[in-house]
Parts: structure tokens; sequence; C-alpha cells
């Protein structure tokens, strides 16, 4: 795949892609406190912001608010906070949570849809940034357990970039990653 690039979506979010003269760059990845968005970190943190602003404006908390409390184990929307900054490793300790968006969202969350949405826009963004540093886009290999085990985020990812990059065409990872990483291995060898 010449005009390939490679999404991952799971705990975090990166986008990587190569050169015409063969040398790569990388998009996002940047961790879960100041990126990562459509990773399920990122999904969280954006979650618990939604909840937040929900609050602000006085709504009473949601299918996603009450699961947000129930997973992280706090009483009200305003200890969303501290649950959070309490994690050891932000990353991961945000990302268990993730499925509880997705299943707020199959209970009518009308938040945790947005921040679906919202996820999936910024999944195509990536590839829309490696497009504008120059990258020639066709096949998008998506791989990530996240974007692959949800197809809320996955159709979001998919609608957003054809209409961000109509000519690139979503290719899910069909083998366990580690394939991928041998045969870039023995390309470079």
């Amino acid at each position: 795949m010449d005009k390939g690039v490679g999404l991952v979506a799971g705990t975090g979010s990166v986008a990587v892609g190569r050169f015409a003269d063969g040398s790569s760059v990388q998009v996002g990845g940047w961790g879960a406190v100041l990126g990562d968005e459509g990773g399920s970190a990122g999904l969280v943190r954006e979650a618990a912001r939604a909840a937040w602003a929900a609050h602000d404006r006085g709504d009473a908390p949601d299918a996603l608010a009450l699961k947000l409390l129930d997973a992280l184990d706090v009483s009200e929307v305003p200890a969303l906070g501290a649950a959070l900054e309490s994690a050891t490793d932000v990353s991961a300790d945000w990302g268990r949570h993730a499925p509880v968006v997705f299943a707020a969202a199959d209970e009518g969350s009308l938040i945790a849809r947005q921040v679906i949405a919202d996820g999936g826009r910024s999944l195509a963004s990536l590839v829309v940034r490696l497009v504008e540093r120059g990258i020639t886009v066709d096949d998008v290999v998506v791989a990530g357990s996240t974007v692959l085990a949800q197809p809320a985020l996955y159709t979001a990812f998919t609608s957003s970039l054809a209409e961000a990059v109509p000519t690139a065409r979503p290719r899910p990872l069909q083998v366990p990653p580690v394939e991928g990483a041998v045969a870039l291995a023995r390309s470079l060898a």
C-alpha cells in the first residue's frame, strides 16, 4: 500500500503515513490528558466534560452521567474531576471506563451519542492532518481495540472520513497487529 496510512484508536489514537521519499510522519498520539481524541481514554475525558457541561446547565444527570458516576464510584457529577485526576495511569485508568459511554448511547443518551460522533470526527481529522502535511491517502488501515470493537465509533469515523477525504477507503485490520510489526521489521532489515 504505497498510498495508505494507518489509524489506530485503542486506549489512545494516532495516525501514521509515509511521504513519497519514504520518511514517516505521525499525527496525534499525545496522551489522554492533552489528546487521544477518539481513543477510549479521550472518549471518557470528553464524556466527563459533557456531563459537567450538562450539570452546569442545570440538567438532571442522564444515562451517561449516571454510568460515569457508577464507574468512577462517586456520588455527584462535580466529583468526576477528582476521580479522574486520581488516576495513577491516566490512559489506562480512564480508558477502561469507555464501555459506559457506548452503553449510555445504547440507552438513548444524546450526550453520549454526541461524544461518540465527535470522537469519530476527531479520528477522521487525524487522517485529514496527514493529507494536509502532503501524504497521499487512498487506503486507511484502521486498527485498535476501541474503534474496531465499537460500531458506533467506527461508523462515526467512516462517515466523517467520507466527507473530509472522499477518496479515502477505510480498511479494518483483518490480521493480528503483530503481523504488521513483523512485516515492517522485515522491510527495514
